[in-house]
């Protein structure tokens, strides 16, 4: 009898692990697995579009829309919100191309003395590395989330490369509202790339209507062992989701170098004279919907 009970329970730890194996994992609303097909598609092509677009790696300057131009290298990487009484830096990009970018600035017919406020999304050198030449040439105060500060500060290693030190003026804390003027910039803290990585939301107006763009920070490498990485919580990916859906919808979606593929798709669009290219409702809810389903396979 006891060979039987055993037998029995054998074969019900297969079915249930046969079961588990097969019952797909899906996000929750309002996201949705098209959502995470249409992600996994941008993902191929955009491998092949940094293949193919060489102004990807350069860093070719844009308007986006309405006040909002990506001035990085690579295109993608930093984005300059301006007004008549200044404007913002968002991402300082990598301390080894901040020249350049500054240069980018310039090509689009902005004083770098008109940069106001220099805001990170991280301390890593692809976020936070052009940091302390920026605030060389322009004088701005330095915001950044309150937990990447200390990082910042001490300089060191981010993301492989040296991130120059430099004084931090303000700390950046999840729901802060930053002002400059008329720009108004709603930050989330997302702790997961960095301690203190921050995204943000704000509007842009093109022609007679508002646009929500909303800037995402960063890619989430998420652990397989969350008590092998300290920056990783399952609270803390559980208020990422919550943001996500907090910020719907997005008119326009960016995300440091990993937006660079599917900009360069859509800046062909503008240059041909289509004026909202760059707004597409569908991308923002594919980046999620996949990065929901990704956490959720990897806690099985």
């Amino acid at each position: 009898m006891a060979r039987n009970f055993l037998i029995v329970s054998l074969l019900l730890a297969t079915f249930c692990l046969v079961v588990q194996a097969q019952t797909a994992i899906t996000p929750k609303a309002p996201f949705t697995s098209k959502d995470v097909d249409l992600w996994k598609q941008m993902q191929a092509r955009g491998r092949e579009t940094q293949r193919q677009t060489p102004n990807v790696g350069t860093g070719e300057p844009f308007k986006v829309l309405g006040n909002l131009y990506s001035v990085g290298v690579p295109i993608g990487n930093s984005f300059l919100l301006t007004s008549p009484q200044g404007h913002i830096l968002l991402n300082t990009g990598f301390a080894e191309s901040a020249e350049a970018m500054g240069k980018n600035i310039e090509t689009l017919g902005f004083k770098l003395s008109d940069i106001k406020l220099l805001v990170p999304t991280h301390w890593h050198n692809d976020g936070g590395g052009g940091t302390a030449y920026f605030k060389e040439k322009t004088g701005a105060p330095v915001l950044i989330g309150a937990a990447d500060i200390a990082f910042l500060q001490a300089g060191g290693d981010g993301g492989n490369q040296k991130v120059p030190a430099v004084k931090v003026d303000r700390a950046i804390f999840n729901g802060d509202v930053i002002t400059l003027g008329p720009l108004s910039i709603q930050a989330y803290t997302i702790p997961g790339h960095t301690p203190g990585s921050t995204s943000f939301s704000f509007k842009v107006r093109e022609g007679n209507q508002d646009y929500t763009v909303f800037q995402y920070c960063c890619g989430q490498n998420i652990p397989e062992n969350f008590s092998k990485d300290p920056n990783y919580s399952d609270a803390g990916m559980r208020h990422t989701f919550e943001v996500f859906r907090k910020v719907l919808p997005v008119d326009v979606y960016v995300s440091g170098p990993s937006s660079g593929f599917f900009l360069a798709e859509r800046l062909a669009k503008y240059k041909a004279g289509d004026k909202l290219a760059f707004v597409d409702r569908s991308t923002f809810p594919a980046f999620a919907a996949w990065l929901e389903v990704e956490y959720e396979n990897k806690k099985q």
